[in-house]
């Protein structure tokens, strides 16, 4: 066979060919060629190591590059067969793509041996394919090669390695010719062929899920009329009713009944191939079954059914791929998750970030947003740039105020990576696949507030928080995204965030907001896998956006850097939740006086906030914080005074 020299390609398209380095990434690389750059690029493959090693590749377009679960294959402009059979060559293949003047090309795989040969063929199409027309096309290039090709050909959005292995030999060829799709316009061309799918595929039999014969009514009608052999593991094997054009007589196992299971109706399937595939329909009325359900199942030999099987099990592989064994040192070659923000958000699943009312929780998370969304740096941090959607579940309209101030103060009039919604999807329900949907793949998705999506559930409750952290969980896999909650603390501030535990020990990292005064605090209480504890002053600069229907001004703020409040350095110690909560009270209150401030109020002010609290451990409290802050406290009990 010569090398490809056909000085007329069948077509002048642009091929993209999808690369994935290896087969742990999912954000693949797209470049284009023509046909003839394409053969030159499969002729000079690296070498690799081992299979595993090799790229995936895929002569077709997906969704955003990314092979991940939700994405899509949007088209090819080549079919891409597999042949595991050992017994064609390729030399062979490629003869046969000649005698019909089909242009393609074939490499061998991995696993291939030139006495067990394994390959791939790659045939050029004159346009871009979308689903609904590969699986005919595919057909047609099998019936071309005899009906020899695989059935994971026929899985529409399958990738192949490709490369050399050290060890191994690899074989090369093209030849010229016109695009298959091109010959498929009136000429004559052989039958197109669905794959031979042994039964282990079509149904992987397990007698624990097919009905009984018995209550089976076509099963029962087999074996009432006679056309019933035998019975196997979830099928009834049975005489062929086109048994007349076989070679060799109906014998047991040749033929059979495959029995429903609950999500399949029955299905008919025969070994023979002289006289062509028998679909169920046409069983039931050559057997004498008037069947009265005359369900659109397909038949076992349609392409339909080929796809829908083929689907079946690539989802099976992909759900055992979940637990897959591997090796230490395999295990040891994945690469570390890295961070959005380094040393601060974790390229991870979960992170929540909590504070009291008023704290500025909600600016600290537009900031860090907006941050990703634009690169660059924050807080002397790298950041990695990608897209973020914030889901604005609370106050909508505040939110848009925000935005504007940020806007403003930064000199922006977009930011391209930021998307918002702004209405309030569910936790509790299967809202989190319409958010997939929705959002694609993103890099952070910021949801404001988590309590904002619990409707009627209840915080405190385990089955609550633990059906909101395993949507927010399924979300951050569908979408490759972290998942940032923005959440309020509870009444005890020294407890943490407000709600069931159980969400303090499903996330990755957590981060509390506390103000003390006009001075607000940015603490780091948890790093799964990095250094916690880390702290940050910030102040929200107040940012005038216009003025209202009535001529009043209408403001907003911003995060803007500051030094950490005084309560926190002081000594070098930060101060508890408790005393921090009662200083911030008393910061509250200095606001109108400095002094004078009546213990009663501040104890009155304080209870709501601080669950347990009693005259006892309140006046403790107070007394530690006055002694930190250099605060006088004058007179005794409820009639004292305290002056800052």
């Amino acid at each position: 066979m010569t090398e490809h020299n056909s000085t007329q390609p069948s077509t002048s398209l642009a091929h993209g060919l999808t690369l994935f380095p290896t087969d742990k990434q999912t954000k693949g690389q797209l470049a284009f060629f023509e046909w003839p750059q394409m053969v030159e690029w499969f002729k000079g493959q690296k070498t690799y190591r081992a299979k595993n090693a090799c790229p995936l590749i895929k002569v077709g377009a997906f969704r955003d590059n990314s092979r991940a679960r939700g994405s899509k294959l949007l088209h090819v402009t080549a079919l891409m067969g597999d042949y595991d059979a050992e017994q064609v060559t390729p030399q062979e293949a490629l003869a046969m793509l000649a005698e019909w003047g089909i242009e393609g090309l074939v490499y061998t795989s991995a696993s291939h041996h030139p006495e067990k040969p394994r390959w791939r063929v790659v045939v050029p199409l004159s346009r871009r394919v979308e689903e609904k027309d590969y699986h005919h096309l595919m057909s047609l290039l099998n019936g071309v090669l005899g009906g020899i090709l695989a059935p994971e050909s026929w899985h529409w959005a399958r990738s192949y390695y490709c490369g050399r292995v050290e060890g191994d030999e690899y074989e090369f060829d093209a030849v010229g010719g016109e695009g298959v799709d091109r010959l498929d316009n009136g000429m004559v061309l052989p039958d197109p062929i669905v794959p031979n799918i042994p039964l282990k595929l079509v149904r992987e039999i397990d007698t624990s899920t097919t009905v009984d014969p018995k209550d089976d009514p076509v099963a029962q009608h087999l074996i009432n009329t006679g056309w019933a052999l035998g019975r196997g593991d979830g099928m009834i094997y049975c005489r062929c009713p086109k048994e007349d054009q076989h070679t060799t007589p109906s014998t047991l196992g040749g033929s059979a009944w495959l029995l429903p299971t609950a999500e399949e109706p029955g299905n008919y399937s025969c070994r023979h191939t002289t006289h062509g595939p028998i679909g169920r329909t046409e069983f039931l009325r050559m057997v004498g079954y008037d069947d009265p359900a005359q369900d659109d199942w397909p038949d076992i030999h349609s392409e339909e059914f080929v796809s829908l099987v083929a689907e079946k099990e690539k989802q099976k592989l992909e759900r055992l791929a979940r637990f897959a064994v591997e090796p230490l040192p395999q295990f040891h070659q994945h690469p570390a998750p890295g961070w959005i923000i380094k040393g601060v958000l974790p390229r991870a699943q979960l992170v929540v970030i909590y504070g009291a009312p008023g704290s500025g929780k909600s600016f600290m998370a537009l900031d860090m947003a907006m941050a990703v969304a634009r690169g660059g740096e924050w807080r002397g941090r790298r950041v990695k740039q990608g897209r973020v959607v914030y889901v604005a579940a609370e106050a909508a309209k505040g939110f848009r105020n925000r935005t504007q101030a940020y806007c403003i103060r930064n000199g922006l009039d977009d930011v391209p990576l930021l998307g918002i919604i702004s209405s309030a999807p569910s936790l509790l329900n299967e809202d989190w696949s319409l958010l997939h949907e929705s959002i694609g793949p993103a890099d952070v998705i910021v949801v404001d507030t988590l309590s904002s999506t619990l409707p009627g559930g209840d915080e405190n409750s385990a089955e609550t928080m633990t059906t909101a952290i395993a949507n927010c969980k399924r979300l951050a896999d569908a979408t490759g995204a972290l998942v940032i909650l923005v959440h309020h603390s509870g009444k005890d501030a020294s407890k943490g965030s407000r709600g069931h535990s159980s969400l303090l020990g499903a996330v990755d990292a957590e981060f509390e907001v506390v103000k003390d005064g006009g001075v607000h605090m940015l603490r780091n209480t948890k790093q799964k896998e990095g250094e916690d504890g880390q702290r940050w002053g910030f102040a929200l600069d107040v940012v005038m956006l216009g003025v209202d229907e009535d001529d009043e001004p209408v403001t907003s703020c911003v995060v803007n850097e500051a030094e950490l409040p005084t309560a926190v350095i002081t000594g070098g110690v930060p101060l508890t939740p408790t005393q921090a909560l009662v200083h911030g009270v008393i910061q509250e209150m200095a606001q109108a006086q400095t002094e004078g401030i009546e213990v009663k109020a501040i104890k009155e002010s304080v209870a709501p906030l601080w669950d347990g609290m009693t005259g006892s451990n309140f006046w403790k409290v107070l007394r530690k914080v006055c002694e930190r802050m250099d605060y006088t406290i004058e007179g005794e009990g409820d009639d004292a005074c305290v002056s800052i």
